[in-house]
């Protein structure tokens, strides 16, 4: 993996502090967080906090690759609104498009 292909560390902490150690996907605190490109890095996605969310990658809380990378049409234009928008989680977004028939 090239060095380019890693989060800077004052961007990792820039994005952990805004998500408060939170996974952005459930709202759950992670105690070793995560970080996720909504557009994926082989896709052109960049390293900047629009594009970053915290996210839960250990068993037992793990909404990575079992929610996130199992549904990307899904998850993809909700988490792009969880980045930009403070206090939710995908998971209250989700329902709330679903409660107003507004699936993004």
């Amino acid at each position: 993996m090239a060095e380019h292909d890693f989060i800077p560390p004052e961007m990792r902490r820039q994005v952990i502090e805004r998500d408060a150690g939170c996974c952005r996907v459930c709202g759950q605190f992670v105690p070793q967080p995560g970080l996720h490109h909504i557009d994926y890095r082989s896709q052109g996605g960049l390293h900047v906090r629009e594009n970053l969310v915290t996210i839960g990658w250990l068993p037992g809380h793990d909404c990575h690759l079992p929610v996130v990378h199992a549904n990307k049409r899904l998850w993809q234009p909700v988490l792009r609104q969880v980045a930009i928008t403070d206090g939710v989680n995908a998971r209250q977004l989700l329902r709330w498009y679903e409660n107003r028939k507004l699936m993004p």
